[in-house]
Protein backbone atom coordinates (compact mmCIF):
# COMPACT_ATOMS: atom_id res chain seq x y z
CA UNK A 1 0.00 0.00 0.00
CA UNK A 2 1.37 2.99 -1.41
CA UNK A 3 0.20 5.48 2.00
CA UNK A 4 2.06 3.11 4.61
CA UNK A 5 5.41 3.24 2.25
CA UNK A 6 5.06 6.75 2.50
CA UNK A 7 4.94 6.65 6.51
CA UNK A 8 7.99 4.58 6.76
CA UNK A 9 9.97 7.12 4.79
CA UNK A 10 8.57 10.09 6.75
CA UNK A 11 9.26 8.31 10.04
CA UNK A 12 13.07 7.44 8.68
CA UNK A 13 13.24 11.26 7.76
CA UNK A 14 11.87 12.85 10.65
CA UNK A 15 11.77 10.31 13.49
CA UNK A 16 8.78 7.67 14.37
CA UNK A 17 7.42 10.68 17.23
CA UNK A 18 7.45 13.39 14.81
CA UNK A 19 4.98 12.28 12.64
CA UNK A 20 1.22 11.69 13.11
CA UNK A 21 -0.89 9.20 10.94
CA UNK A 22 -4.79 10.08 10.11
CA UNK A 23 -7.79 10.05 8.34
CA UNK A 24 -11.41 11.40 8.72
CA UNK A 25 -12.86 7.87 9.73
CA UNK A 26 -11.86 5.93 12.37
CA UNK A 27 -12.24 2.75 10.30
CA UNK A 28 -9.47 3.90 7.73
CA UNK A 29 -7.31 5.26 10.54
CA UNK A 30 -7.15 2.54 12.24
CA UNK A 31 -6.28 0.12 9.66
CA UNK A 32 -3.03 2.40 9.02
CA UNK A 33 -2.24 2.47 12.96
CA UNK A 34 -3.14 6.46 13.76
CA UNK A 35 -5.81 8.64 14.61
CA UNK A 36 -9.10 10.46 13.48
CA UNK A 37 -8.41 13.81 11.99
CA UNK A 38 -10.47 15.53 14.84
CA UNK A 39 -8.72 13.18 17.49
CA UNK A 40 -5.30 15.00 16.43
CA UNK A 41 -6.43 18.00 16.52
CA UNK A 42 -8.01 17.74 19.38
CA UNK A 43 -10.94 19.61 18.28
CA UNK A 44 -14.01 17.46 18.88
CA UNK A 45 -16.66 17.95 16.20
CA UNK A 46 -15.06 21.05 15.16
CA UNK A 47 -18.48 22.94 14.75
CA UNK A 48 -17.22 25.93 16.03
CA UNK A 49 -15.33 29.12 14.46
CA UNK A 50 -11.59 28.84 13.93
CA UNK A 51 -11.07 31.57 17.20
CA UNK A 52 -13.18 29.16 19.49
CA UNK A 53 -11.54 25.98 18.29
CA UNK A 54 -8.16 27.85 18.73
CA UNK A 55 -9.16 28.73 22.34
CA UNK A 56 -9.43 24.78 22.48
CA UNK A 57 -6.47 23.39 22.31
CA UNK A 58 -4.64 26.19 23.91
CA UNK A 59 -6.53 24.83 26.84
CA UNK A 60 -5.06 21.78 26.42
CA UNK A 61 -1.40 20.49 27.09
CA UNK A 62 -1.34 17.12 25.63
CA UNK A 63 -2.75 18.29 22.08
CA UNK A 64 -0.79 21.58 22.08
CA UNK A 65 2.23 19.44 22.93
CA UNK A 66 1.35 17.72 19.89
CA UNK A 67 0.63 20.22 17.71
CA UNK A 68 3.94 21.74 18.36
CA UNK A 69 5.93 18.82 17.95
CA UNK A 70 4.87 17.05 14.68
CA UNK A 71 6.96 17.32 11.83
CA UNK A 72 4.99 16.14 9.09
CA UNK A 73 1.13 15.19 8.97
CA UNK A 74 -0.72 12.35 7.24
CA UNK A 75 -4.40 12.44 6.08
CA UNK A 76 -5.43 9.59 4.26
CA UNK A 77 -9.20 9.83 2.46
CA UNK A 78 -8.97 13.65 2.00
CA UNK A 79 -12.09 13.26 -0.39
CA UNK A 80 -14.03 13.30 2.78
CA UNK A 81 -12.67 16.46 4.71
CA UNK A 82 -14.63 19.12 4.02
CA UNK A 83 -13.19 22.25 3.16
CA UNK A 84 -14.06 24.66 5.45
CA UNK A 85 -12.46 22.15 7.99
CA UNK A 86 -9.42 22.09 6.02
CA UNK A 87 -8.51 25.28 6.31
CA UNK A 88 -9.71 25.76 10.23
CA UNK A 89 -6.46 23.37 11.07
CA UNK A 90 -4.29 25.29 8.81
CA UNK A 91 -5.26 28.28 10.76
CA UNK A 92 -4.81 26.31 13.67
CA UNK A 93 -1.31 25.03 13.06
CA UNK A 94 0.03 28.54 12.10
CA UNK A 95 -1.47 29.73 15.56
CA UNK A 96 -0.40 27.01 17.89
CA UNK A 97 3.24 26.87 16.06
CA UNK A 98 3.67 30.92 15.73
CA UNK A 99 5.15 30.16 12.27
CA UNK A 100 3.77 32.43 9.11
CA UNK A 101 4.35 29.17 6.77
CA UNK A 102 1.32 27.15 5.66
CA UNK A 103 0.49 24.56 8.32
CA UNK A 104 3.11 26.16 10.67
CA UNK A 105 5.89 24.75 8.73
CA UNK A 106 4.37 21.47 9.08
CA UNK A 107 5.21 18.83 6.12
CA UNK A 108 1.58 18.21 4.73
CA UNK A 109 0.83 14.38 3.30
CA UNK A 110 -2.15 13.52 2.12
CA UNK A 111 -3.89 11.14 -0.51
CA UNK A 112 -7.38 10.03 -1.74
CA UNK A 113 -9.45 10.11 -4.46
CA UNK A 114 -12.37 12.96 -4.88
CA UNK A 115 -14.40 11.21 -7.21
CA UNK A 116 -14.95 8.29 -4.44
CA UNK A 117 -17.16 9.10 -1.35
CA UNK A 118 -17.19 12.82 -0.37
CA UNK A 119 -17.61 14.48 2.53
CA UNK A 120 -20.99 14.15 4.20
CA UNK A 121 -22.18 17.25 3.74
CA UNK A 122 -21.95 17.29 -0.05
CA UNK A 123 -25.48 17.69 -1.41
CA UNK A 124 -26.84 18.67 1.75
CA UNK A 125 -27.89 21.65 3.07
CA UNK A 126 -25.00 23.46 5.73
CA UNK A 127 -25.63 25.72 8.69
CA UNK A 128 -22.58 27.25 7.74
CA UNK A 129 -22.45 29.71 4.72
CA UNK A 130 -19.22 28.27 3.49
CA UNK A 131 -19.04 26.46 -0.29
CA UNK A 132 -16.33 24.88 0.84
CA UNK A 133 -17.33 21.17 0.36
CA UNK A 134 -14.42 19.80 -0.41
CA UNK A 135 -10.87 19.87 0.76
CA UNK A 136 -9.57 21.38 -2.65
CA UNK A 137 -11.76 24.14 -2.21
CA UNK A 138 -10.42 25.35 0.74
CA UNK A 139 -8.48 28.69 0.62
CA UNK A 140 -5.32 27.43 1.89
CA UNK A 141 -5.23 24.56 -0.32
CA UNK A 142 -2.63 25.48 -2.86
CA UNK A 143 -0.54 26.75 -1.02
CA UNK A 144 -0.52 23.93 1.59
CA UNK A 145 1.43 21.76 -1.03
CA UNK A 146 4.58 22.14 -3.23
CA UNK A 147 3.42 18.90 -5.30
CA UNK A 148 0.60 17.32 -6.09
CA UNK A 149 0.51 14.13 -8.26
CA UNK A 150 -2.09 12.23 -10.41
CA UNK A 151 -1.51 8.12 -9.58
CA UNK A 152 -2.77 6.40 -13.02
CA UNK A 153 -1.45 2.62 -12.44
CA UNK A 154 -4.11 0.51 -11.40
CA UNK A 155 -3.29 -2.80 -9.44
CA UNK A 156 -6.61 -4.34 -8.52
CA UNK A 157 -8.48 -4.82 -11.67
CA UNK A 158 -6.52 -6.68 -15.04
CA UNK A 159 -9.71 -6.80 -17.10
CA UNK A 160 -9.69 -4.16 -20.17
CA UNK A 161 -13.38 -4.03 -20.03
CA UNK A 162 -13.57 -3.74 -16.18
CA UNK A 163 -11.29 -0.95 -16.21
CA UNK A 164 -12.71 0.97 -19.29
CA UNK A 165 -16.22 1.02 -17.11
CA UNK A 166 -14.93 2.07 -14.01
CA UNK A 167 -12.86 4.68 -15.68
CA UNK A 168 -16.01 5.82 -17.08
CA UNK A 169 -18.20 5.25 -13.92
CA UNK A 170 -15.33 7.41 -12.00
CA UNK A 171 -16.37 10.33 -14.21
CA UNK A 172 -20.03 9.96 -13.93
CA UNK A 173 -19.88 8.34 -17.68
CA UNK A 174 -21.87 5.23 -19.12
CA UNK A 175 -21.92 4.59 -22.73
CA UNK A 176 -24.29 2.23 -24.41
CA UNK A 177 -21.09 -0.73 -24.28
CA UNK A 178 -20.94 0.26 -20.30
CA UNK A 179 -24.91 -0.20 -19.87
CA UNK A 180 -24.62 -3.72 -21.61
CA UNK A 181 -22.03 -5.01 -19.75
CA UNK A 182 -23.49 -3.97 -16.59
CA UNK A 183 -27.38 -5.64 -17.96
CA UNK A 184 -25.39 -8.54 -18.62
CA UNK A 185 -24.49 -8.53 -14.57
CA UNK A 186 -28.19 -8.49 -13.72
CA UNK A 187 -29.82 -10.74 -12.22
CA UNK A 188 -33.75 -11.86 -11.93
CA UNK A 189 -33.25 -13.67 -8.36
CA UNK A 190 -32.77 -11.03 -5.75
CA UNK A 191 -30.97 -13.43 -3.51
CA UNK A 192 -27.75 -14.40 -4.49
CA UNK A 193 -25.53 -16.67 -3.92
CA UNK A 194 -24.67 -16.86 -0.20
CA UNK A 195 -21.08 -16.78 -0.55
CA UNK A 196 -21.07 -13.40 -2.49
CA UNK A 197 -21.06 -10.40 -1.02
CA UNK A 198 -23.81 -8.26 -0.50
CA UNK A 199 -22.88 -4.18 -0.67
CA UNK A 200 -25.70 -1.52 0.62
CA UNK A 201 -26.01 1.76 1.19
CA UNK A 202 -26.78 1.84 4.75
CA UNK A 203 -25.76 0.35 7.58
CA UNK A 204 -29.11 -1.21 8.79
CA UNK A 205 -29.98 -3.11 5.72
CA UNK A 206 -25.77 -5.15 6.32
CA UNK A 207 -26.71 -5.89 10.31
CA UNK A 208 -30.11 -7.20 8.88
CA UNK A 209 -28.61 -9.68 6.47
CA UNK A 210 -25.72 -10.58 8.56
CA UNK A 211 -28.05 -11.76 11.70
CA UNK A 212 -30.50 -13.64 9.46
CA UNK A 213 -27.80 -15.50 7.66
CA UNK A 214 -25.62 -15.96 10.91
CA UNK A 215 -29.05 -17.23 12.86
CA UNK A 216 -30.19 -19.46 9.60
CA UNK A 217 -26.95 -21.33 9.98
CA UNK A 218 -28.61 -23.17 12.95
CA UNK A 219 -25.16 -23.51 15.05
CA UNK A 220 -24.13 -22.52 17.94
CA UNK A 221 -22.97 -18.65 18.44
CA UNK A 222 -20.11 -18.32 19.96
CA UNK A 223 -18.92 -13.79 20.67
CA UNK A 224 -16.02 -13.10 20.69
CA UNK A 225 -14.83 -10.34 22.69
CA UNK A 226 -11.68 -7.51 22.44
CA UNK A 227 -9.08 -7.15 24.54
CA UNK A 228 -8.49 -3.89 24.84
CA UNK A 229 -5.54 -1.71 26.94
CA UNK A 230 -5.24 1.87 26.86
CA UNK A 231 -7.07 5.36 27.83
CA UNK A 232 -10.91 5.23 27.27
CA UNK A 233 -10.89 7.93 24.95
CA UNK A 234 -8.49 6.00 22.24
CA UNK A 235 -10.42 3.03 23.15
CA UNK A 236 -13.29 4.54 21.78
CA UNK A 237 -11.75 5.37 18.59
CA UNK A 238 -11.13 1.64 18.18
CA UNK A 239 -14.30 1.54 18.52
CA UNK A 240 -15.42 3.27 15.54
CA UNK A 241 -12.69 1.05 13.47
CA UNK A 242 -13.32 -2.14 11.82
CA UNK A 243 -11.86 -4.34 14.46
CA UNK A 244 -15.50 -4.77 16.36
CA UNK A 245 -15.22 -5.06 20.38
CA UNK A 246 -17.95 -8.00 19.66
CA UNK A 247 -17.91 -10.43 17.07
CA UNK A 248 -20.41 -13.25 16.72
CA UNK A 249 -19.33 -16.08 14.73
CA UNK A 250 -20.53 -19.68 14.45
CA UNK A 251 -20.16 -22.74 11.97
CA UNK A 252 -20.01 -21.82 8.77
CA UNK A 253 -20.24 -18.32 9.08
CA UNK A 254 -19.08 -16.31 6.30
CA UNK A 255 -16.49 -13.91 7.21
CA UNK A 256 -13.89 -11.50 5.60
CA UNK A 257 -10.69 -9.89 6.79
CA UNK A 258 -9.87 -6.97 7.93
CA UNK A 259 -6.35 -6.67 7.60
CA UNK A 260 -3.19 -7.43 5.43
CA UNK A 261 -1.72 -10.49 6.42
CA UNK A 262 0.19 -11.70 3.47
CA UNK A 263 -0.15 -9.32 0.07
CA UNK A 264 1.85 -12.20 -1.73
CA UNK A 265 0.29 -14.82 -0.68
CA UNK A 266 -3.48 -13.05 -1.28
CA UNK A 267 -3.97 -13.12 2.27
CA UNK A 268 -5.36 -9.21 2.00
CA UNK A 269 -7.62 -7.37 3.17
CA UNK A 270 -11.43 -8.65 1.67
CA UNK A 271 -10.29 -12.12 1.52
CA UNK A 272 -12.49 -14.71 2.58
CA UNK A 273 -10.66 -17.88 3.77
CA UNK A 274 -8.29 -18.97 6.03
CA UNK A 275 -7.67 -20.16 10.12
CA UNK A 276 -7.25 -17.18 11.92
CA UNK A 277 -5.28 -16.20 15.16
CA UNK A 278 -6.30 -12.74 16.90
CA UNK A 279 -4.24 -9.81 15.99
CA UNK A 280 -4.29 -6.55 16.92
CA UNK A 281 -4.97 -2.98 16.38
CA UNK A 282 -3.54 -0.03 17.54
CA UNK A 283 -4.16 3.72 17.92
CA UNK A 284 -0.54 5.14 17.30
CA UNK A 285 0.67 9.05 18.72
CA UNK A 286 4.12 10.21 17.31
CA UNK A 287 6.06 7.13 18.78
CA UNK A 288 3.70 6.11 22.11
CA UNK A 289 0.85 3.35 21.41
CA UNK A 290 -2.17 4.96 23.03
CA UNK A 291 -4.94 2.32 22.78
CA UNK A 292 -4.83 -1.54 21.77
CA UNK A 293 -7.29 -3.79 20.51
CA UNK A 294 -7.20 -7.63 20.51
CA UNK A 295 -9.24 -9.24 17.77
CA UNK A 296 -9.80 -11.69 15.65
CA UNK A 297 -9.05 -9.87 12.14
CA UNK A 298 -12.28 -10.39 10.96
CA UNK A 299 -15.91 -9.28 10.45
CA UNK A 300 -19.35 -11.34 9.12
CA UNK A 301 -19.31 -10.85 5.45
CA UNK A 302 -22.45 -12.17 3.56
CA UNK A 303 -23.07 -8.03 3.66
CA UNK A 304 -21.48 -4.61 4.54
CA UNK A 305 -21.86 -1.28 3.39
CA UNK A 306 -20.38 0.29 0.51
CA UNK A 307 -18.44 3.33 2.85
CA UNK A 308 -16.63 0.02 5.03
CA UNK A 309 -15.77 -1.69 1.58
CA UNK A 310 -13.98 1.42 0.42
CA UNK A 311 -10.08 0.31 0.31
CA UNK A 312 -11.16 -3.34 0.27
CA UNK A 313 -10.87 -6.14 -2.77
CA UNK A 314 -13.03 -8.86 -3.33
CA UNK A 315 -13.60 -11.54 -6.23
CA UNK A 316 -17.77 -11.72 -6.40
CA UNK A 317 -20.59 -9.11 -4.83
CA UNK A 318 -24.06 -8.25 -5.41
CA UNK A 319 -25.29 -4.96 -4.76
CA UNK A 320 -28.81 -3.47 -5.86
CA UNK A 321 -27.60 -0.40 -7.89
CA UNK A 322 -31.33 1.10 -7.89
CA UNK A 323 -30.86 1.89 -4.04
CA UNK A 324 -27.28 3.90 -4.76
CA UNK A 325 -27.80 7.87 -3.77
CA UNK A 326 -24.98 9.93 -3.34
CA UNK A 327 -21.94 10.98 -5.72
CA UNK A 328 -19.30 7.99 -6.42
CA UNK A 329 -21.26 5.88 -4.55
CA UNK A 330 -21.28 3.11 -7.27
CA UNK A 331 -17.60 3.93 -8.34
CA UNK A 332 -16.50 2.20 -4.71
CA UNK A 333 -19.08 -0.47 -5.21
CA UNK A 334 -17.89 -1.48 -8.53
CA UNK A 335 -14.61 -1.02 -7.87
CA UNK A 336 -14.18 -3.11 -5.34
CA UNK A 337 -14.27 -6.24 -8.03
CA UNK A 338 -11.15 -8.24 -9.64
CA UNK A 339 -12.96 -9.27 -12.36
CA UNK A 340 -16.48 -8.16 -13.97
CA UNK A 341 -17.36 -11.93 -13.81
CA UNK A 342 -17.70 -11.68 -9.89
CA UNK A 343 -20.48 -9.09 -10.66
CA UNK A 344 -24.23 -9.15 -9.77
CA UNK A 345 -27.06 -6.83 -9.44
CA UNK A 346 -30.67 -7.19 -8.86
CA UNK A 347 -33.38 -4.93 -9.74
CA UNK A 348 -33.75 -2.10 -12.75
CA UNK A 349 -30.27 0.23 -12.89
CA UNK A 350 -30.45 3.70 -14.33
CA UNK A 351 -27.64 5.51 -15.63
CA UNK A 352 -28.50 8.55 -13.87
CA UNK A 353 -27.53 7.12 -10.39
CA UNK A 354 -23.96 7.03 -11.59
CA UNK A 355 -22.70 10.40 -10.75
CA UNK A 356 -19.52 12.65 -10.40
CA UNK A 357 -19.81 16.16 -8.81
CA UNK A 358 -18.63 18.92 -11.46
CA UNK A 359 -16.49 20.56 -8.71
CA UNK A 360 -14.59 17.52 -8.88
CA UNK A 361 -14.52 16.72 -12.06
CA UNK A 362 -12.99 20.41 -12.85
CA UNK A 363 -10.26 20.07 -10.22
CA UNK A 364 -8.63 16.73 -11.88
CA UNK A 365 -9.28 18.63 -15.69
CA UNK A 366 -6.89 21.79 -14.39
CA UNK A 367 -4.44 19.88 -12.34
CA UNK A 368 -3.70 16.72 -13.97
CA UNK A 369 -4.80 17.01 -17.75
Amino acid sequence: MLIQEIIKLLRKLHGKKEVSVTAPTGIVACSLGGQTLHSFAGVGLAKADAETLLSKVLDNKRVLRRWRMVKALVVDEISMVEGEFFDKLEYLARMIRENDEPWGGIQLVVSGDFLQLPPISVGKKKNSDSDKEYAFEADSWDQSFQLQVGLNTIFRQSDPQLIKLLQGIRKGELDDEGLELLEQCRCIDNEPDETVVRLFPRIADVSRVNDMRLKGLGEEIIVYEAFDRGERHWIDQLDRGIAPNNLQLCKGARVMLTKNLNVKGQLVTGATEMVMKPLTWNVEVGDKIRATRLQLPLILAWAMSIHKSQGMTVDRLHTNLSKAFGFGMIYVALSRLRSLDGLSFSSDFHPSKIKAHPKVLEYYKNHFE
